[in-house]
């Protein structure tokens, strides 16, 4: 499927909804909430190796490593494991994040959700925080496309649905946007799934 700059767009449509920016937005306050929010970073200027990290590597290969030992483990909740010791962020929050989906559809230990992992949550922020970058001077235009593209690509070779981007946006913000209530998180993937507000479901994915 041909990647036009419409459907690469698209793909960090959920992230925008849920920080409630749009394409005319991205002022330097605006700039700095989506930082703050979907970055570690404290500075613009460390924004361009934060990109290469999201292409290169991101949160997608350790989770998809650890999330799969966690699930065979059969002992997630034994803190006095080596593996939970050594593990021990993403230990807590997938515990907290297993107790909390039980009051949605979604579970951790079915494989479909398993299989989702992090690749969406990266490829979207890598598209989202490029478009950032750019307007704040710190790449170049083309260097913005690339990003979109290769964010596109990477992520309709991996998913294989705008549901499962939608799932690993929401897992990705569970994990690591304490200030994000689930419910809301949820909600907004909702509305990125099934609303007709959103491009997603006007839109074959592949």
């Amino acid at each position: 499927m041909r990647a036009t700059k419409k459907r690469c767009l698209m793909l960090s449509w959920m992230l925008a909804y849920v920080e409630q920016v749009s394409d005319s937005e991205f002022t330097l306050p605006v700039s700095l909430k989506l930082l703050q929010s979907l970055t570690p970073l404290q500075q613009l200027e460390r924004l361009p190796a934060y990109l290469r990290n999201l292409r290169d590597e991101g949160d997608r290969d350790v989770f998809e490593r650890f999330v799969r030992h966690w699930l065979a483990s059969e002992s997630s909740a034994d803190e006095s494991s080596s593996f939970s010791h050594g593990n021990r962020f993403w230990t807590q929050r997938l515990q907290q994040l297993q107790r909390q989906l039980a009051d949605t559809p979604l579970s951790l230990t079915d494989p479909y959700y398993i299989k989702v992992g992090l690749t969406g949550w990266d490829m979207a922020r890598m598209q989202l925080l490029s478009r950032v970058a750019f307007d704040r001077g710190l790449i170049s235009n083309r260097e913005m496309w690339d990003n979109q593209i290769y964010a596109w690509k990477y992520a309709a070779s991996t998913l294989g649905s705008w549901n499962d981007v939608g799932f690993s946006c929401l897992l990705g913000y569970a994990l690591h946007a304490d200030s994000i209530p689930l419910g809301k998180l949820y909600r907004c993937y909702q509305i990125a799934t099934e609303s007709a507000e959103s491009p997603w479901v006007a839109t074959r994915f592949k």
